[in-house]
């Protein structure tokens, strides 16, 4: 059985979240919640509740109770200027509070910023919820040109998540070939016999030089120092002679 690490989001928290998750932060919406900010970053994450780029560069980030008309109301700083949070809620999903006309909580909560806990009053209204919500369903912005624009967004971010997931699994089995392949090469190496090595020129072997002697190269990585009255031949074959010799005294003793 899962164990839920925060208690789960009823169904009026879910639709406040849905409201204002695009408009402020996360330690607004958790103060208005009174829930643990660390918790509902990862309840907007489990519910794939992501912004735009856009979106985050304008998310309003300080909020303060004041007194209007000795009525408790939440505001909000938006580029310096302070407006009451539920107009700001109201305008940025779209709709728009006609003058003469004020906009009031059905509730009388002024915490509950929720769309469908707002309507117009005043100017013909006269609170009536059902004409209020008819005018708001007109009002909203629902042309099918914003509708795709949002869902192909949407649909990018997800496909470029999901490559960058492929794109680790895919360096994943690169590192993991890698370490197979180099524990291989490790194990030859240890298995190759050595005095073979030396005979076909695998190990660079040097020999110090000593006045009156000169250079001979026995093959591109080994080189010895002979006396000047050795020719070239005799000196390789003195070499070869000497180096196979102690490779079978070393045999028999091993």
């Amino acid at each position: 059985m899962v164990t839920r690490k925060y208690q789960r989001y009823t169904v009026t928290e879910i639709e406040y979240i849905k409201d204002n998750f695009r408009f402020v932060s996360n330690s607004i919406m958790a103060k208005m919640l009174s829930r643990p900010k660390e918790g509902l970053r990862k309840f907007l994450q489990e519910k794939k509740f992501y912004r735009t780029p856009e979106e985050i560069k304008s998310l309003v980030t300080k909020i303060e109770l004041r007194l209007n008309n000795g009525k408790p109301v939440y505001w909000v700083e938006l580029k310096g200027k302070w407006v009451e949070y539920h107009k700001f809620i109201w305008r940025s999903n779209g709709y728009r509070i006609p003058q003469f006309t004020d906009l009031i909580f059905i509730n009388g909560r002024s915490n509950d910023v929720r769309i469908s806990n707002l309507t117009l009053s005043g100017n013909g209204f006269n609170g009536d919820v059902k004409e209020a919500n008819q005018v708001r369903n007109k009002q909203r912005i629902t042309t099918p040109e914003i509708k795709a624009e949002r869902k192909n967004y949407w649909n990018k971010l997800l496909d470029s998540k999901e490559q960058k997931r492929k794109d680790r699994y895919q360096q994943k089995l690169k590192e993991s070939a890698a370490k197979k392949k180099a524990k291989e090469n490790r194990k030859k190496i240890r298995e190759r016999n050595w005095s073979n090595d030396f005979l076909n020129g695998d190990k660079v072997l040097t020999i110090d030089t000593t006045s009156g002697k000169r250079r001979v190269k026995v093959d591109s990585r080994t080189t010895i120092y002979v006396s000047p009255e050795i020719s070239d031949e005799q000196a390789i074959q003195n070499y070869l002679d000497k180096r196979k010799k102690s490779n079978e005294e070393f045999r028999l003793n091993k």
